[in-house]
């Protein structure tokens, strides 16, 4: 009975496995980065720059459309001699040539100038939630790796804790010399796994700090919530906001409006073009002025061979259009369907294979103090919650990766 009171009194200090949000340890120094911090500094990212200046350019291209050609001063200067006679003198004339525009093909160019611009526009926000989307994937990765390193050195600290009971029983008499052998295999093999998690961990770290061009301070270590498990909102809801929002639909449907913009531009080309011009001419004995219309006669070319391409670069994307919407659809049906499964499971770890797998490992280490199972019992039962916390943690990752492919696919972000 005394030995069993010793024994007792070992097993109380056993934790309940636990660890803090982010996979922080009390009094941690490493300075703290959050997501908020991060999206901040979204704007600066290489990518997101070279997007901005498309988008300067494309607005630059619409402003050079709605310029009107400038008028054309033709100057003449010369020498006249009379045909008769020894009379002579400086000859000068001017013309002012001012070209008329077809509506038609004004109006379409800028039309066309404007639906690009448009497109780019979409284009820098597609650009923005694609890099959005592989930084928080890093985040999410970080964090992730930070817990289950703190999960895996909580199970090391209590595996320590039964060989120390172990150890004790072996001491007492109650156990074979044998026992403590087992618990410290068990310990060398976790400790290589927090080695290969922090591997991991400090990968992800530096691929973060690379992509944030060095702005994250050195040894941090992200604070976040994996745990908290989204709500997904129905299929129907996500397949019509990501045909109806994404930019990079919107960016194929505004290339489509290009496309028909220049094509009745081509077809406003084919009517003939007009020039007005006045002119003053300075003569030895006269002086000549008036007006003059010159049209353009459309009689070998009516520019059949650019409207036939411009109606096929209409055709052709639009069919790019569809296409990309038939892609969008079937990519959301995907990472939705992975998105519910790794919530469901998710739920289903939390509150019944987590909870039951503690519970045994607990009810086997107390009557392994009394000596009623055998230690490879205990190991098992201590191997089943590691491994099952191990699948939690995994489950929390994919369904925030896969919230998160679903955020980056409907065109959103976590807050709508």
């Amino acid at each position: 009975m005394h030995h069993a009171l010793v024994i007792t009194a070992a097993m109380v200090l056993l934790p309940v496995l636990a660890s803090e949000p982010g996979g922080a340890t009390p009094g941690d120094p490493l300075p703290e980065v959050r997501w908020e911090d991060i999206e901040r500094t979204l704007e600066s990212h290489p990518a997101l720059r070279v997007a901005a200046s498309e988008v300067a350019v494309a607005a630059a291209e619409v402003a050079a459309s709605r310029q009107y050609p400038n008028p054309v001063l033709s100057a003449g200067l010369g020498r006249a001699e009379a045909l008769e006679g020894e009379e002579n003198g400086r000859t000068w004339a001017l013309e002012v040539a001012i070209p008329i525009l077809s509506p038609g093909v004004y109006r379409g160019e800028i039309a066309a100038a404007e639906a690009e611009h448009s497109a780019v526009v979409h284009d820098a926000e597609s650009e923005r939630l694609a890099v959005r989307g592989q930084l928080k994937g890093v985040f999410w990765r970080i964090l992730h790796e930070q817990q289950r390193r703190a999960a895996l050195r909580a199970s090391r600290d209590h595996l320590a804790r039964l060989l120390e009971v172990a150890r004790l029983r072996v001491e007492m008499g109650e156990a074979r010399p044998i026992e403590p052998n087992r618990f410290e295999i068990d310990l060398a093999r976790l400790e290589v796994e927090i080695q290969e998690v922090i591997g991991r961990l400090e990968s992800e770290k530096q691929i973060l700090s690379r992509l944030m061009g060095g702005r994250i301070p050195e040894g941090f270590r992200v604070q976040g919530e994996l745990s908290d498990l989204p709500a997904l909102p129905p299929l129907g809801e996500v397949l019509e906001c990501a045909g109806s929002r994404h930019p990079s639909l919107l960016a194929s449907a505004a290339r489509v409006t290009v496309a028909a913009a220049r094509r009745r531009s081509a077809q406003a080309e084919r009517f003939p073009e007009f020039e007005i011009a006045g002119f003053y001419e300075q003569e030895l004995d006269a002086r000549n002025y008036g007006g003059a219309l010159q049209v353009s006669l459309p009689l070998w070319n009516w520019n059949s061979g650019v409207i036939e391409r411009a109606r096929m670069e209409q055709t052709l994307t639009r069919r790019r259009h569809e296409q990309a919407m038939i892609e969008r659809e079937a990519a959301v049906r995907r990472a939705y369907a992975v998105a519910e499964a790794a919530l469901e499971r998710a739920r289903q770890f939390r509150e019944r294979v987590v909870p039951k797998a503690a519970e045994t490992a607990a009810a086997l280490e107390r009557m392994y103090q009394v000596g009623e199972v055998d230690v490879l019992d205990v190991l098992d039962a201590r191997r089943w919650v590691i491994e099952t916390e191990s699948e939690l943690l995994a489950a929390y990752l994919n369904i925030q990766l896969g919230c998160l492919e679903l955020t980056t696919l409907t065109g959103g972000y976590d807050d709508e």
